[in-house]
């Protein structure tokens, strides 16, 4: 609804119970108050004034500890009766506004449909300046049935959050580094929040809401005209005192496939650059000319059946069983300081589905890889043997496999010539070989060339050229 020159308008609308909210932005948009009824009843001509001096300030703690907001986003989400027809609404700000300028009004419990009102904020230390340079922050997602009178929440204590140790380093580079965390409340399916800074290296302890909240963390790396998106796993709800770690932008960066199909149709994609902490890196580019050369490529039996520049392709498919090798060729060079070329194959076997399930995960087999001692610029020490672990497994959701063989290859001269690496098996599907010391000298790279094959023949092949630096 939109207002005239006067700050008013005029409805006609059938009785019944009516949302009126909105939000009333300050002069020099250094304050934003959220103001209205979520249930206001029309049975005859009615006035409602949006008046933003009925807002209350905005606030959230923690106990026990001095905070200040660096972040914030405000808004609700409003379901009707029969929970099938909804609208949400939130309004993002940042730096002292998020401290200072951000104000609500306060309502009474809705009765018809229901109505859940969303604060997603980003707390810092008490003085710090900056979520990039902070050691500690605090995301919080507050929610509730109503807007408290007044609307302040209160955590009691960081052991009702969960309790993340995020290691962040860097693409050997000195290229813009972001994240953000996005929240879901129980009613929300619509959410939102901005990319904040972070200077790495940098370990960070990130303190979040627990369940019912779910979150969603992303990670970013920019430069010029390229853009690396890092997204992260949808993982199940914290558990308040709960610890867990974890790791962006950890070398060996992979290509990582995945796809599914029907009974005549196959999709295939890949992520072209993995890290070690299960994060899928995909790069984009708005040049007018392409930034980076790449391909992809899809064979039946050994025939080309479709192709693209970009990492995914839907494309149809017989019902009966063939064999299909899927293609990833990636050349990012002069675009990022490591990772610089890739080239994966992937060989599986396929039919239609069947039964009652119309879809099915393809068996593709992928490979993950730890590499330490790494530094917080991806650096091996020269001189320094580095320990490779590989894990293979098919992609997430498709059948287990036994994995029958593995191998790895090591190169220090951007893949002119390797040297076989041998492996011990440690467990199934995880195998583990050491770089030798004696190989690694400063001013070098190391590239890694991979295998792999499960028993019903599902295959990988992977060169990875400049997977990290020697200094």
């Amino acid at each position: 609804m939109f207002f005239d020159e006067t700050g008013s308008a005029t409805l006609r609308v059938a009785p019944g119970h009516y949302h009126i909210m909105g939000f009333v932005v300050g002069g020099n948009f250094d304050t934003f108050s959220m103001v209205g009824d979520p249930e206001t009843r029309v049975s005859g001509d009615t006035s409602f004034t949006l008046d933003a001096r009925r807002a209350e300030p905005v606030r959230a703690r923690i106990r026990g500890v001095d905070t200040d907001a660096n972040s914030a986003d405000l808004g609700y989400t409003r379901l009707d009766d029969g929970g099938n027809y909804g609208l949400a609404m939130s309004w993002g700000v940042g730096g002292a506004t998020a401290e200072n300028g951000l104000f609500a009004e306060p309502t009474d419990p809705v009765r018809v449909g229901q109505f859940e009102v969303e604060l997603r904020i980003r707390l810092l230390p008490a003085g710090t300046t900056s979520s990039a340079t902070a050691s500690t922050l605090y995301d919080l997602l507050l929610f509730g049935g109503r807007v408290p009178d007044p609307p302040t929440w209160v955590v009691d204590g960081t052991g009702e959050l969960a309790r993340i140790t995020a290691r962040y380093r860097s693409l050997n580079d000195n290229a813009e580094y972001s994240d953000v965390r996005v929240g879901f409340a129980p009613l929300q399916f619509f959410s939102g929040g901005g990319y904040e800074s972070i200077a790495v290296p940098r370990t960070r302890i990130e303190y979040v809401s627990a369940a019912p909240v779910f979150w969603f963390h992303d990670a970013s790396w920019y430069r010029g005209e390229a853009f690396i998106d890092f997204l992260g796993p949808w993982a199940d709800p914290y558990q308040p005192g709960q610890q867990l770690e974890e790791r962006w932008f950890w070398a060996p960066l992979h290509a990582y496939g995945y796809g599914d199909r029907g009974a005549s149709s196959m999709f295939v994609g890949t992520a072209d650059l993995r890290d070690t902490g299960d994060h899928n890196g995909y790069p984009w580019s708005w040049s007018d000319d392409p930034a980076f050369a790449q391909a992809f490529r899809l064979y039946r039996n050994g025939q080309l059946i479709g192709r693209a520049a970009d990492p995914f392709l839907q494309v149809s498919v017989p019902a009966t069983r063939a064999q299909y090798r899927l293609e990833r060729d990636l050349n990012l060079t002069g675009v990022t300081g490591l990772a610089n070329v890739s080239r994966t194959r992937w060989w599986f076997n396929s039919a239609s589905p069947g039964g009652q399930d119309p879809y099915a995960m393809l068996p593709i087999l992928d490979v993950e890889y730890q590499a330490a001692p790494l530094g917080g610029r991806n650096g091996a020490v020269a001189g320094r043997p580095v320990t490779i672990d590989l894990q293979l497994a098919r992609q997430e959701g498709a059948p287990p496999s036994e994995i029958a063989a593995a191998t790895l290859q090591l190169s220090t001269n951007d893949g002119a010539t390797w040297k076989e690496i041998p492996l011990e098996r440690v467990e199934a599907g995880h195998y583990r070989g050491v770089l030798p010391g004696s190989r690694l000298h400063a001013g070098t790279w190391v590239s890694l060339r991979t295998t792999g094959r499960d028993v019903t023949n599902s295959r990988v092949a992977q060169a990875l050229i400049r997977a990290f630096p020697v200094r």
